[in-house]
């Protein structure tokens, strides 16, 4: 036998193992955690509902939720998408974190983080954004008052926005990271 064929015989014993392995876990946790993963999402959803209440009924917002396209259900994660005709937020939640997200209308699929966005939008009299750990009614106070800030930058500013998202994604994350606590501390 030559070491060529081995390696290939090995290889082919793992690729079966491993599909055994995958198939055996689907079988076994896919239908609780297709029911976890739609328990948590119908939970955020509910909360988002009464957290963001004043927002979406003074600005004419309409939530969904989001079938959480690339997010792992395995550790919880749900998000939910509020569209504004000025402005959308995605808030996911997830292994105790609350991220948001901001995307202008015109724009699909472009989300920003919303710390990353406040550090190239925020002056000094601007208050810090909400925190991974905060509360979704603290998340919908900041949004509130910041709106106007928001939906120009995410709207007819959001080429200069734009701009200055794109020489801070040209940072090491780590600098980009360490930009954004500064700025918003």
């Amino acid at each position: 036998m030559t070491d060529r064929f081995r390696l290939s015989t090995a290889g082919q014993v793992f690729r079966f193992i491993g599909g055994v392995c995958i198939l055996g876990f689907k079988v076994l946790f896919g239908p609780s955690d297709s029911l976890s993963a739609k328990r948590n999402r119908n939970r955020l959803l509910s909360e988002i509902e009464v957290s963001f209440a004043d927002l979406l009924r003074e600005r004419a917002g309409r939530i969904h939720s989001n079938e959480g396209k690339g997010l792992p259900r395995a550790f919880d994660y749900a998000a939910v998408v509020m569209e504004f005709p000025e402005i959308r937020f995605r808030v996911i939640r997830g292994r105790g974190e609350i991220r948001v997200q901001v995307a202008p209308v015109h724009a699909g699929e472009d989300w920003h983080d919303l710390v990353l966005l406040w550090s190239v939008l925020a002056t000094p009299e601007h208050p810090t954004p909400p925190a991974v750990h905060d509360s979704l009614d603290t998340i919908a106070k900041f949004l509130a008052e910041q709106w106007r800030v928001l939906v120009v930058a995410m709207g007819e500013g959001f080429p200069e926005t734009e701009e200055k998202l794109r020489a801070l994604g040209e940072l090491p994350l780590k600098e980009q990271m360490a930009l954004a606590k500064k700025d918003v501390s």
